[in-house]
């Protein structure tokens, strides 16, 4: 079943929040109760009860998000494993919540939240959602902008109310943050829109030169207009496939980010 145009941003505000940005230390047992728990209760406490049932048991469409987990993590492993060196070794385990440069083999030591779940990242968001339904939008409306915010405010909210305490999205191969895994998963489940198979395709675009051009700059303002300049050039060109995408959103096909 294709979802329509509600439930597509429902699967991806799921699957973008479908793991705390404080499980490493949940796994751990350094926080108590499973992440599993602590989801649930960031989810109830964002959108309530029915959206923790309908999204996160393991029916449909609750498996949606369990198979775009999936596949993401089965993405992530092998990606660590081509551009990691066969010589080396993750840290030992007495470190406990560590991340790694898979590039450099340097580490970095998050520091525990002092809260046992997240609650002052919570009510942060609480508060931008509460402004949404304060526009008074339709419920396909509210559902898309909402996603696009938390898109873009989970991760800079969690770093602003716990400095240093961003973990790994998986403490036994730590080499990208549990906000990676979260984006990428949450990109992923468009290719879930249409069923428990993943159907679409994944495009990448690549505006090479960027820094050097940026960097020639002169004065500030020539940095700012440089800057400018190449995020706009990047979206005129992209611009046509965008609003294709999004004639085929409209029509009902959802393979749209």
């Amino acid at each position: 079943m294709i979802l329509n145009p509600r439930d597509f941003f429902l699967l991806k505000i799921a699957a973008l929040l479908h793991d705390p940005p404080d499980k490493a230390w949940h796994v751990t047992g350094r926080l108590r109760e499973g992440h599993e728990k602590v989801r649930d209760y960031v989810v109830k406490q964002l959108f309530g009860e029915p959206f923790v049932s309908g999204w996160f048991k393991r029916g449909d469409p609750g498996n949606r998000v369990n198979k775009a987990d999936q596949l993401e993590s089965a993405i992530d492993r092998w990606l660590v494993n081509v551009v990691r060196s066969a010589t080396e070794e993750l840290p030992p385990s007495k470190f406990g919540v560590i991340l790694v440069n898979p590039l450099s083999g340097e580490s970095a030591y998050p520091s525990k939240p002092e809260e046992e779940v997240p609650e002052r990242w919570v009510n942060g968001l609480k508060g931008a959602i509460e402004a949404l339904r304060g526009l008074k939008l339709s419920e396909p409306e509210f559902w898309r902008y909402c996603y696009h915010m938390l898109f873009a405010l989970i991760e800079a909210s969690y770093y602003y109310h716990y400095p240093g305490c961003a973990g790994p999205a998986d403490t036994r191969a730590p080499h990208h943050t549990i906000f990676d895994h979260l984006y990428a998963t949450a990109q992923i489940a468009n290719w879930f829109s249409g069923g428990l198979e993943p159907k679409g395709f994944l495009v990448r675009l690549d505006f090479a030169g960027v820094q050097s051009f940026i960097s020639a700059s002169r004065k500030l303002r020539d940095l700012w207009f440089s800057s400018w300049f190449v995020s706009a050039a990047t979206w005129y060109l992209v611009e046509e496939v965008v609003e294709v995408a999004r004639r085929i959103y409209d029509e009902g096909c959802l393979l749209y980010t």
